[in-house]
């Protein structure tokens, strides 16, 4: 296949020493692949506010709304919604990355740009692969590499597409799924 008429997906397997086949190049690999990525942010935020009482620092107010507007991007399944929705959802966090550091929107962001340019066609992107990295370093706190550090952080990112094609394969979505029957529970 020539290197212009690559997918995001094609794009992330090569980075991830991944296993690719054709029929995974899809939209709804790449949303699930986000919404994988999504919802470690979800936890993450849900572990921030639980921890605050103990340790004082709140997790700031725009982070639930930037959540909120990368999910309802993650509710399209259709290239052209998706592409509007992302758009809408950008103005949203960028207007809230406007404000002091708040780590979840920028993970949020960098999500919103793994769909943005994984949907380009031709893709040239690694905005997916960079997204679970930016995402898996807040996760775990890495700041320094050794020898082993780049297997981890390639495990990591396989299991999260992993997830994607399991969900892409059934025609469901746990992740969204999860994450709205944890927001009843709440």
């Amino acid at each position: 296949m020539a290197n212009e008429a690559r997918g995001a997906i094609e794009i992330l397997c090569k980075e991830i020493n991944a296993i690719f086949t054709q029929n995974m190049e899809s939209t709804a690999v790449l949303v699930g692949f986000i919404s994988a990525i999504v919802s470690e942010i979800d936890g993450m935020v849900r572990t921030a506010r639980q921890l605050s009482q103990i340790i004082g620092e709140d997790v700031p107010d725009e982070t639930e709304e930037a959540l909120e507007a990368v999910k309802n991007v993650l509710k399209h399944s259709n290239r052209e919604e998706l592409i509007k929705a992302e758009a809408r959802a950008r103005r949203t966090v960028y207007v809230l990355d406007e404000g002091p550091c708040n780590h979840y929107v920028d993970m949020l962001s960098s999500c919103l740009s793994a769909i943005k340019f994984g949907l380009e066609r031709p893709c040239l992107s690694r905005h997916p692969a960079d997204a679970a990295d930016h995402v898996w370093k807040r996760k775990y706190g890495i700041s320094l590499f050794d020898r082993h550090t780049s297997a981890w952080r390639k495990q990591w990112t396989r299991d999260k597409l992993y997830e994607a094609l399991s969900v892409a394969a059934t025609g469901n979505n746990q992740a969204t799924e999860t994450l709205n029957q944890e927001k009843k529970n709440e």
